[in-house]
């Protein structure tokens, strides 16, 4: 009952793909922001910026990207930037950007909602308060200590939130109805926690990776298994998987600690692992359709 792990790779490359091959031509950016002028979509902010009613990214509809945001720079949006192309970006941030702050708005209407990708990775930068809907994913970010913290996607068409990276901080996120799994973390060191995936059609929270830690997430009413979790020297405490169509917790790694999780009601086992030298302390599996745990006595 495991989902093919590279094919789920080729299905997100694939997808994202599209963007690149888009015959959607975005229009050359000119800087904008405070201090500078007001911001069109397809612009550069270049200072620190508050959005408001005299910039037209968040009137109109952007017939390509919304804004690309340069290293260093806060901006806030304060009201919706909508698209009308999978091929486009609401929020693009800087090839190796750093020190970025974008919070506080909502983004609908384009393939990713915040790219941190496609111009370079992103590494020490903060997202938050953000709400996205549709489109092939709401985060995709490749980089080192970002945060990500307290945005609500919805609707993704693969994945809710996607971050590549180490030492990144992932909390207090929400991911809802995306087709194949609603959030993904890939990399080394990363901290993943209170975060809630709910009603995806795949798998509710992935972890891949070395010496990752998931604490007090919960995967409820997912598709596929409430979390799937890969890799060695995990820390995964305190998360809840509950009335998941498949396992809650599905487990391939080694060496990891899994402590005080709780796994209910979903319809294969509350714990299913196939990995190597796992401890498991105080894990609590009730209702599952066949069983607590695969192998046995994983959890009470």
């Amino acid at each position: 009952m495991r989902r093919d792990r590279g094919l789920f790779t080729v299905i997100l490359t694939l997808c994202l793909g599209t963007l690149g091959a888009a015959t959607v031509e975005p229009a050359r950016a000119a800087d904008c922001g405070d201090g500078i002028g007001p911001c069109r979509c397809g612009d550069r902010v270049v200072t620190n910026t508050r959005l408001g009613g005299s910039d037209p990214v968040l009137t109109i509809t952007c017939p390509c990207d919304g804004l690309i945001v340069a290293s260093g720079v806060s901006l806030e949006i304060g009201g919706t930037i909508t698209g009308q192309s999978d091929a486009c970006s609401g929020i693009l941030i800087e090839g190796n950007a750093t020190g970025v702050a974008v919070t506080d708005g909502r983004i609908t209407g384009f393939g990713l909602g915040v790219d941190g990708d496609s111009l370079g990775a992103a590494s020490g930068n903060r997202f938050a308060n953000l709400q996205i809907r549709g489109g092939f994913a709401g985060f995709l970010l490749t980089g080192d200590a970002n945060v990500v913290e307290s945005n609500v996607v919805r609707d993704a068409l693969v994945a809710g939130l996607m971050l590549i990276g180490n030492g990144n901080t992932v909390r207090l996120n929400r991911a809802e109805g995306a087709v194949l799994a609603g959030l993904t973390v890939v990399g080394e060191a990363n901290a993943i926690s209170r975060n809630v995936a709910s009603r995806n059609s795949g798998e509710g929270i992935a972890l891949s990776g070395a010496d990752n830690a998931a604490e007090l997430n919960r995967a409820n009413y997912n598709g596929r298994a409430g979390f799937v979790v890969e890799g060695m020297g995990l820390t995964v405490r305190r998360n809840i998987g509950t009335s998941n169509a498949l396992d809650g917790f599905e487990i391939d790694a080694s060496a990891s600690t899994f402590d005080r999780n709780r796994s209910d009601s979903n319809g294969l086992f509350g714990i299913a692992d196939t990995g190597t030298g796992n401890i498991y302390v105080d894990n609590r599996c009730t209702g599952n359709d066949l069983g607590p745990s695969n192998p046995p006595d994983l959890c009470r």
